[in-house]
């Protein structure tokens, strides 16, 4: 079997609310340090330059971009420069919409490969996101690529839509918080964010680059009605965790939240991972066995 390696990156990055050129610059610094290792594809977070907060100054224009923005081009700009594809997330502004999309970009030099749209905002969120509706998975040079963001890992449908157009390869853009330190859920303990990349590459039989944010958040958040529906004022912090597993959700490489700002890097071999899946999940190639074993 002939391989077919990539090099893959999670970016994990440390981004301050509503500071987009200082979250910039900070970035740039560390694909800097990323160039070295030669990736085909990047993976950032979810919002990885505008920040994540609860307030409605986030749909100002400062803030929310159409996709044909200064994020796109910056994408495009960095994309060339390493040679990898790069994905990421922007607060993208819709016309006619009070709501913003939670929105990736996937770029390739000067080209915009595909647009995916969060489906599943979580709980507040849904004060400032639409959801999107449509899946994405798409061909590229260097295989199928899935999208997803986030909260978009913890539904089936999400996992079973990229299942049915055979990703090769999922990359997943977070901006996962610390759960137990949520008012409504202090006391118990939650590590969602690098147990379900793991099991989506299980079931999918894929591999996964998961990028998450690191550092802290303060802001209000609107509480869940189920649990009062108070407002609070939340001190927490992103998770970190960014995570690369293989195609049976084995950890080839993780970047933990008390490492901060930072890239973690590793080796796939797309057509192992294709040949397991065909074998495991679609049987392939076993009538051949079968009636050499049996005759018939």
């Amino acid at each position: 079997m002939q391989s077919h390696r990539l090099c893959v990156a999670a970016v994990q990055a440390r981004v301050e609310p509503r500071a987009y050129h200082r979250n910039r610059e900070r970035l740039e610094s560390v694909l800097d340090s990323l160039a070295p290792e030669r990736p085909d594809v990047i993976v950032m977070s979810e919002m990885f330059l505008q920040g994540h907060w609860y307030d409605a100054d986030r749909l100002r224009p400062e803030y929310a971009e159409p996709i044909e923005g200064p994020t796109l081009t910056w994408m495009r700009a960095q994309s060339r420069r390493l040679g990898a594809m790069l994905v990421g997330g922007i607060s993208e502004r819709l016309d006619g919409d009070d709501r913003c999309g939670s929105t990736l970009l996937l770029v390739d030099g000067d080209t915009l490969l595909a647009t995916y749209r969060k489906r599943h905002p979580a709980a507040a969120e849904l004060l400032f996101m639409q959801p999107g509706t449509t899946p994405t998975v798409v061909d590229t040079r260097l295989g199928r690529l899935g999208l997803l963001t986030c909260y978009d890992m913890s539904f089936p449908e999400c996992v079973l839509d990229t299942f049915t157009r055979r990703a090769d390869l999922v990359l997943l853009c977070n901006a996962w918080l610390e759960m137990e330190r949520m008012p409504f859920l202090i006391g118990q303990q939650f590590e969602h964010h690098r147990v379900l990349p793991r099991a989506i590459a299980m079931q999918l039989r894929a591999p996964v680059v998961a990028a998450n944010l690191v550092g802290p958040l303060r802001m209000v958040v609107p509480g869940i009605p189920a649990f009062g529906g108070r407002v609070y004022e939340f001190d927490s912090e992103f998770a970190g965790g960014s995570i690369i597993c293989d195609h049976m959700g084995v950890v080839l490489e993780e970047r933990p939240k008390d490492q901060g700002e930072g890239f973690i890097v590793a080796e796939l071999d797309l057509a192992l991972s294709r040949g397991v899946r065909s074998v495991t999940l679609d049987d392939a190639g076993l009538d051949v066995v079968r009636r050499h074993v049996f005759g018939r």
